[in-house]
């Protein structure tokens, strides 16, 4: 499922593996604890997504995310921030569970 509004780029690189039920969201709201509700303003920041990735099912990427080539997400993973090369992420909010990056063939 990809969620995207306004003038944001979700850029997907090549051989990218996506899960079923994988979500990819660029928006988010301000928060806004002044006025009668939570939510103040709505905005959409961009996803960028390297080569040979692999996202597994009911995994989440949220906006102002770089996640880079190779990268490989848990199920179930909410990915908040960005994911270098080679790792395997996992958990609410992603961490670190594997370096891969020794393992990588030439």
């Amino acid at each position: 499922m990809l969620v995207a509004g306004g003038d944001v780029v979700v850029r997907i690189g090549a051989r990218v593996d996506i899960g079923s039920a994988a979500a990819l969201a660029t928006g988010s709201y301000e928060m806004d604890w002044v006025s009668d509700r939570a939510t103040g303003a709505g905005y959409n920041t961009s996803i960028m997504i390297g080569n040979g990735g692999w996202f597994n099912a009911c995994s989440s990427i949220l906006g102002a995310t770089d996640i880079s080539e190779c990268a490989v997400v848990a199920a179930g993973a909410l990915v908040n921030r960005d994911v270098a090369s080679w790792l395997v992420v996992g958990g609410v909010p992603v961490k670190v569970l594997r370096d891969a990056s020794g393992k990588a063939s030439s």
